[in-house]
């Protein structure tokens, strides 16, 4: 993507022409790579990628991890995320939701077609709670990304399932499914797993 650029008189090849552009869609790649290969955000640093940058792309503007994780990464995402919003624009659409307990002891929620995680830790885990997370996002849906969400799916717990049993009480157009990917591990892990 650099541009050809003239040579001195000594016929050395003068430094390119190095333009926002051009970093701009270095970074992009540098996300994408990060992304697809797992990679933790420190990475960027390490010796051999610096070497390899310096050797082949000496007239890039360096990048931090911090850079990385706050500004290049979430710049990726924002278009990711507004080119789903395009092609949901208008749409109907199923809301999923999925719960997780962080190693940092953080209790999340993640709706997807997704558009939030919601870190809900220090409120009450309940069925009443959920279903309301649920309406905003339904709400959300409707309002930022215009598609209707006609189906709603959760995990197998207690309260997810009677979330979405009230959910479909005060919306009936709405179908209710339950995930059965979580049903078989569920089963499996009681079958498995003696006084589970």
């Amino acid at each position: 993507m650099i541009v050809d650029t003239p040579t001195t008189g000594g016929g050395t090849p003068s430094r390119p022409h190095w333009t926002p552009a051009f970093q701009e869609h270095l970074e992009t790649h540098i996300a994408n790579i990060t992304a697809s290969c797992g990679f933790s955000l420190n990475w960027i640093k390490n010796q051999a990628v610096c070497s390899f940058m310096n050797e082949f792309f000496p007239f890039t503007n360096s990048i931090s991890s911090y850079q990385l994780s706050n500004c290049i990464i979430p710049r990726e995402v924002e278009k990711y995320r507004q080119a789903a919003k395009n092609c949901c624009r208008g749409s109907d659409a199923m809301l999923q939701t999925d719960e997780w307990m962080g190693v940092n002891v953080h209790y999340l929620l993640a709706f997807m077609i997704t558009t939030a995680i919601v870190d809900v830790s220090a409120q009450c885990k309940t069925a009443q709670h959920l279903k309301l997370l649920m309406i905003s996002v339904i709400e959300e849906v409707r309002l930022n990304w215009k598609a209707n969400i006609v189906a709603v799916t959760s995990d197998a717990s207690g309260e997810s399932w009677a979330a979405r049993k009230w959910l479909v009480e005060e919306f009936p157009s709405l179908v209710s499914a339950d995930c059965y990917a979580h049903q078989v591990i569920m089963s499996s892990v009681s079958f498995v797993t003696p006084n589970y």
